[in-house]
């Protein structure tokens, strides 16, 4: 290849990356801002440009790569990375975990000022934290006024009693959630310097953390306690892996703090460590210990601090009645097999690679596969929390597996780490600029209308409205949440409640429920006046109580 060649390709790739860069983080939202297109409608459509550009650039790079790699290495693009790359390690983590976790709270302080977050489940857990801090212990009046630990046995929620001293707002959950998820980072990519060594694949894993969809989409959906502790889950593995006993056993106690289905977690770190570490009386115990508190956890607890039964219980009932038909057909269907390849091909399937890893990820997988529930198979929910950490374990160890066998090429493999991240973008789904620009598109007059309105409703009061207002008004000990139901109506529920305050905006009004004026008059008949109505959103308070 000659200079004008050599020089016309540089500036290609040049260009191509620079393109490729810009639709990865923004999906061409400024394009729309600016007024030089016109908006996309479907998601999957913003997603589209930005696949096609990676797919090109890094197909193009990967020629050269194979092909002439002493160009490969004069490549702008590619001199720009390895000088990027040449920083200490901890400051590049560091760097990454930063923005990961400012980029997650940015979407959801958007989502919040939006009217995006909801009662289930941000508004349960603040709640609950709330009335802890009041001295009633996880009192939750949105899950039937009962201890949350009724639903879940969740624990764990009462330990953020003391940081949201420090702000009583909702949105600390989401601080905290964010920092959780990138707190994930570092333990993966030191997984990862273990095991294969290369500085290359130490950045790799942990950039294809940052844009692994199913852990991005937890942080999209308001607050779940078993988020918290995946870090924890981690250092479990990294602690057991070092035998360092007595701290694996604190991590993993404080990891099932969180969730009774960690317990199975738990459980599979036994099977682990008696089978693979030979630590027959650590793998054994933890077993026993993991099988006899789920079944006390579902069986005895739950129903003690609920109303008497465990309610997750009912999505797994066609499986009681045919055991063996109804595992078949829950594990060998096209939707399964869907949800199988959304979670392990963005890292290549390596996790098959290594089946003592692997099998960690089992509770959580199989949890979800079984379930009658459909969106637990979805990796747009929370659903997949306590699995995303193996899921990366496992990858490590099965790449590894599959470096020494040699069937790929070991130190000179650039092109492997090429792939591998070129995947883990393709699979990455629309940018977080995507979901604030969404965000900001609900922020309207009106609803910073609505938000002003609602933080000025007296704290003692009791309050019954929608799931999407509840989070606003969330730090008193009564609040509640519509029914998507016609019966009963919407005064009928505030007449059974006593609540103080009806509030209501026809934007946010539950389909198949009786027509706002229907709903007015209603509550005028069962003692409430209309005390504030603009735009739609109207405030009704029972007459002589609280203002």
């Amino acid at each position: 290849m000659n200079k004008k060649q050599e020089w016309s390709l540089q500036i290609l790739l040049a260009a191509g990356a620079a393109v490729s860069l810009f639709l990865f983080l923004t999906n061409a939202i400024p394009l729309i801002q600016w007024g030089w297109i016109g908006e996309m409608a479907k998601k999957s459509r913003y997603v589209r440009p930005m696949q096609i550009s990676v797919a090109i650039f890094f197909t193009i790079l990967l020629a050269v790569n194979l092909w002439a790699p002493a160009l490969y290495a004069r490549l702008y693009p590619v001199r720009a990375l390895r000088r990027l790359m040449r920083l200490r390690l901890r400051y590049l983590l560091a760097g990454m975990g930063i923005a990961y976790a400012l980029t997650f709270i940015a979407v959801g302080f958007a989502r919040h000022e939006a009217l995006e977050t909801r009662a289930f489940d941000l508004g349960i857990f603040a709640q609950a934290v709330w009335n802890t801090l009041q001295g009633d212990f996880l009192h939750c009046s949105l899950k039937n006024d009962i201890c949350l630990l009724g639903d879940h046995f969740s624990p764990l929620v009462a330990a953020l009693a003391p940081l949201y001293a420090l702000w009583q707002d909702p949105r600390m959950l989401l601080i905290v959630q964010a920092c959780a998820g990138a707190a994930c980072i570092v333990p993966i990519a030191w997984v990862a310097r273990e095991q294969l060594k290369e500085r290359g694949w130490i950045l790799a894993f942990a950039v294809a953390f940052c844009l692994f969809w199913p852990a991005k989409s937890v942080l999209h959906e308001d607050f779940h306690p078993e988020v918290l502790v995946e870090p924890l889950l981690l250092l479990a593995f990294i602690l057991l892996e070092k035998k360092r006993l007595g701290w694996f056993l604190a991590c993993l106690l404080a990891a099932v703090s969180a969730k009774e289905n960690i317990w199975g977690i738990a459980f599979m770190f036994g099977v682990y460590a008696f089978v693979w570490k030979r630590l027959r009386g650590l793998g054994a115990g933890l077993m026993a210990v993991s099988a006899g508190m789920f079944l006390v956890s579902v069986n005895v607890l739950i129903p003690f601090f609920g109303d008497g039964s465990y309610l997750y219980r009912g999505s797994y009932a066609g499986l009681l009645q045919n055991p063996a038909g109804g595992i078949v057909r829950s594990l060998v269907n096209p939707e399964s097999l869907h949800y199988i390849s959304k979670l392990f091909g963005p890292l290549l399937f390596t996790s098959f690679f290594h089946p003592p890893t692997l099998v960690l990820t089992f509770p959580v997988l199989f949890q979800n596969l079984l379930s009658l529930n459909p969106a637990m198979r979805s990796t747009n929910y929370h659903y997949t929390a306590g699995l995303t950490p193996f899921l990366f374990v496992s990858s490590v160890y099965g790449l590894k597996a599959l470096l020494s066998r040699k069937i790929l090429p070991g130190r000179t493999g650039t092109w492997v780490i090429l792939v591998f991240l070129a995947v883990g973008v393709l699979n990455s789904g629309a940018s977080e600029y995507f979901y604030i620009w969404k965000s900001r598109k609900h922020m309207t007059p009106h609803s910073r209308a609505v938000i002003e309105k609602l933080r000025a409703v007296a704290p003692g009061a009791s309050v019954l409205t929608h799931n999407n207002f509840v989070p606003q008004l969330v730090n008193r000990k009564r609040i509640y949440q519509f029914e998507y139901i016609p019966s009963p109506t919407k005064a009928e529920q505030a007449r059974n409640l006593g609540v103080d305050f009806v509030i209501f905006d026809a934007a946010f009004w539950e389909p198949g429920t009786a027509p706002v004026e229907t709903a007015a008059n209603e509550l005028i008949k069962y003692g409430y006046a209309l005390e504030y109505t603009q735009d739609g959103f109207s405030i009704y308070r029972k007459a002589g109580n609280i203002r």
